[in-house]
């Protein structure tokens, strides 16, 4: 490798060969960052893709299992209405036999009320008159009160059993109703969570194929990228060849031709982070052998015209 002065490669810049090589490597790393950006875009797309088939798979895992037991809940829902209607039917038997009885009662609580004030009626009837059967009657009158007091105990009780075995009766119907309409909502909320299932399902289905479509996609795009790759190595390979220069991935170089620990360093990139400075395409550096661009100078000892910098 021939040392060069900086006026040489100064002028090496200015010549078509290295004009002509300099486009067709910004022509190549342009489209080989074009396709690196796809790649990365479809890479993306993948990743959302199967993690949405995935969450699509899971939901649908969800709305199963939460059909299922709005299922099984309906289903002992029914068992459950079956059970307080027969409950409820046997109520209403015992509830025929005690309104009989409370029926009775309140025949013999009539008897008893007509026996009462007919004795009672004689036994002022008797007083009215001095008669000596007055104390006979008021004795049968106190007994009559006590055999009515009696009777309208019973009925009292008989009616009230008979009032609050209707009363059960009819909670027994309504919460019959109410849970056959809970059954209702619980069927339908089954079919519900079913065709949510099949959505979700549908999703990642679709989800799965377009995975597979993109990894064909993806498949085309490394094609492409490998080429692209081994073209602009290519590039690279053409500076040693026909400009005597070593060739990095981003920098060119050159011995320098007043101090052999020395070299020239051509930038072929834009970068404001990596080098430590701010280096431009086709600004010329001077650095060490041993530190290379890890020690470039601040400045550059010369910048070429550039109109499109952007070849990184």
């Amino acid at each position: 490798m021939n040392p060069k002065r900086l006026d040489e490669i100064e002028a090496l810049l200015d010549e078509k060969p290295f004009r002509a090589w300099w486009v067709d490597l910004k022509a190549v790393r342009a489209e080989l960052r074009a396709v690196r950006e796809r790649k990365q875009g479809i890479d993306e797309q993948l990743v959302e893709l199967e993690l949405s088939s995935e969450r699509h798979q899971k939901l649908a895992i969800d709305a199963l299992d939460s059909g299922s037991e709005a299922e099984e809940r309906a289903a002992a829902l029914d068992a459950e209405v079956s059970r307080i209607e027969n409950q409820a039917i046997a109520m209403v038997g015992a509830f025929e036999d005690q309104r009989a009885r409370a029926s009775d009662g309140w025949v013999k609580l009539g008897a008893a009320e007509k026996r009462l004030e007919e004795a009672s009626e004689r036994l002022a009837a008797k007083k009215a008159t001095v008669s000596g059967d007055a104390s006979r009657l008021a004795a049968e009158v106190e007994r009559l009160t006590r055999e009515h007091r009696i009777a309208k105990e019973t009925y009292d009780r008989e009616s009230s059993r008979k009032e609050s075995m209707w009363r059960e009766v009819e909670s027994l119907w309504t919460r019959a109703a109410e849970l056959g309409l809970l059954g209702v909502e619980k069927r339908l909320q089954a079919g519900s969570k079913k065709k949510e299932a099949e959505r979700h399902l549908q999703d990642a289905e679709r989800e799965k194929a377009r995975v597979t479509s993109l990894g064909s996609e993806i498949a085309a795009v490394d094609e492409s990228l490998a080429e692209l790759e081994k073209r602009a190595v290519g590039r690279l390979a053409l500076a040693k060849e026909k400009l005597g220069a070593m060739v990095g991935d981003s920098f060119l170089y050159w011995p320098c031709s007043d101090d052999d620990k020395q070299v020239w360093c051509l930038s072929l990139v834009s970068d404001s982070s990596t080098y430590g400075i701010e280096v431009e395409p086709l600004s010329i550096y001077r650095a060490t052998v041993r530190d290379g661009v890890s020690g470039l100078e601040e400045s550059p000892l010369f910048e070429a015209e550039e109109v499109d910098s952007d070849c990184g």
